[in-house]
Order: C-alpha cells, then sequence, then structure tokens
C-alpha cells in the first residue's frame, strides 16, 4: 500500500481508469460481433475512437476493420473520386454578376 499522498490519489485514480477502460474495450468487442451492414459505419467510427485515446493500437484497430469489411461486404459503399475529379470539381468558380457586388457606402464626418 503506498503511504505517500500523492501516491495514494494514483492509486485510486489508476483503478477509475483501469475499470473504465475495461468498460469500453467489453462494450466495443459485444459491437463488434454484433455488427452488420447497417451498424458498419457507426462501428467503424467507434474503433477509430477507441485507438485514438489508445484503448487499443492502431494496428489492432485497422486489422478489426479489415476482418469487418471482408465478412460483411457493404455493397452500399460509394466508389472513391480520383484527386484529379475532386480538383476539378473545386477548381469552378460561380459567377458573379455585377449585382451581386457591393459598393462600399461612404463615411460621413461629423
Amino acid at each position: 500500500m503506498p503511504i505517500i499522498k500523492s501516491a495514494k490519489k494514483a492509486l485510486r485514480q489508476t483503478k477509475r481508469r483501469e475499470a473504465h477502460n475495461k468498460y469500453q474495450k467489453k462494450t466495443l468487442a459485444i459491437l463488434i460481433k454484433k455488427a452488420t451492414v447497417e451498424n458498419l459505419s457507426t462501428i467503424v467510427s467507434k474503433i477509430d475512437k477507441a485507438s485514438k485515446v489508445r484503448l487499443i493500437s492502431m494496428q489492432k484497430a485497422s486489422r478489426i476493420k479489415s476482418r469487418l469489411f471482408k465478412t460483411l461486404k457493404p455493397q452500399k459503399l460509394a466508389p472513391r473520386k480520383s484527386k484529379s475529379a475532386v480538383k476539378k470539381a473545386n477548381t469552378t468558380k460561380p459567377k458573379t454578376s455585377v449585382k451581386d457586388k457591393k459598393t462600399p457606402q461612404p463615411k460621413l464626418k461629423k
């Protein structure tokens, strides 16, 4: 048992964090086991958040997501656009008419 006051507090914090992390890991595991195509995006975001806060490693998150996509094979995923197509879409600017441009009002002296 710790004797110093700060060590006692550190022990209390560690126990609390341990319990919270254990709960988070357990709920994540349950979500992964009950994964369907409909809730796949929410599960993937939960996995990403867990890896972001270092609950699981980045590589484990990647491995889990890969296995989920292999087993579920979502059919409604939109194909990704190439970088050149995205650049072309962003380069077009809407035309502004003379009416759209606002002229600055002159300041009146008091």
